[in-house]
């Protein structure tokens, strides 16, 4: 049986991935902020390998932390779509989340929304609803007190 053409388009995006994984993760944040589009960042999200979600969610986190509120709002609006839990599994997003935790210490001297903002994000995803999953993604920061009053 030959491959469809679906088939050979996975192969070729996800080979895509493989080759330059930090610079596809890069240019489809860029992209993404570029088109204003939820209906493209869920298209970026879905094409996106199954084994890289969880590193792309961590940029678009990091991004929407370290950016301008506008473009934190349109992250925290793609994580609001509908098909969110079907594109990104829970344990992809905690997998994201508890990378960024790791260092939101140290991303908050120079970006003082950030806990505010990876709470709205993670309340987005609905990743607060879970008490297990949150409490792993919060011990992974050293302000812990700080990050669980937010919610």
């Amino acid at each position: 049986m030959s491959p469809t053409p679906s088939d050979t388009s996975a192969k070729i995006s996800e080979g895509r991935w493989d080759k330059a994984l930090p610079e596809s993760i890069d240019q489809t944040v860029h992209d993404f902020i570029g088109a204003q589009n939820l209906n493209r960042g869920a298209w970026y999200i879905e094409t996106c390998p199954q084994k890289y979600r969880f590193l792309l969610v961590e940029k678009l986190v990091l991004f929407a932390i370290e950016s301008t509120a506008a473009d934190a709002q349109l992250v925290c609006d793609l994580f609001s779509l509908p098909n969110m839990d079907e594109l990104c599994p829970p344990d992809c997003l905690e997998m994201a989340f508890t990378l960024v935790a790791e260092g939101i210490d140290d991303l908050a001297l120079d970006s003082p929304e950030a806990f505010k903002r990876i709470v709205i994000m993670i309340k987005r995803v609905h990743l607060d609803r879970d008490v297990e999953r949150l409490a792993r993604i919060v011990m992974k920061s050293r302000q812990r007190e700080r990050f669980v009053t937010l919610f």
